[in-house]
C-alpha cells in the first residue's frame, strides 16, 4: 500500500528543539519548495557545454594545478606501495627464463 505524501509544513521544525542554530538560510519558492543554503556561499554558474566537451578548458589553471598536485600524490603513494610487489614479479619472471 502507498503511503501518503507528508503535506508541506512552513512552520514546522525539521530537527529538535534543542538543536544548534545554524547558518543556514532557507528561502520559499512557492507552495511546496525551499532552498536551503549558506548565504556566505558564492554560486558558482553553470557554463552550458556540450556532452563530451574538455572540461580542462574550462577550469582555471590555479585549480588544474591543485588536482594534478593531487593525482600525483595518489599515483605516487600507490606506485610506492606496490614497488615491493613488482620487485617480487620481476625476480619471479626472471625464474623463468
Amino acid at each position: 500500500m502507498a503511503r501518503e505524501p507528508i503535506p508541506f509544513q512552513p512552520d514546522a521544525i525539521p530537527f529538535a528543539e534543542s538543536a544548534p542554530a545554524d547558518d543556514l538560510q532557507v528561502e520559499s519558492f512557492g507552495e511546496d519548495e525551499v532552498l536551503i543554503g549558506d548565504p556566505n556561499l558564492d554560486f558558482v554558474e553553470e557554463i552550458s557545454t556540450a556532452f563530451d566537451a574538455n572540461l580542462a578548458e574550462m577550469i582555471g589553471q590555479k585549480e588544474l594545478d591543485k588536482k594534478a598536485s593531487y593525482l600525483i600524490k595518489y599515483f605516487e603513494a600507490d606506485k610506492s606501495a606496490r614497488s615491493e610487489w613488482e620487485e617480487r614479479y620481476k625476480n619471479g619472471l626472471k625464474t623463468l627464463d
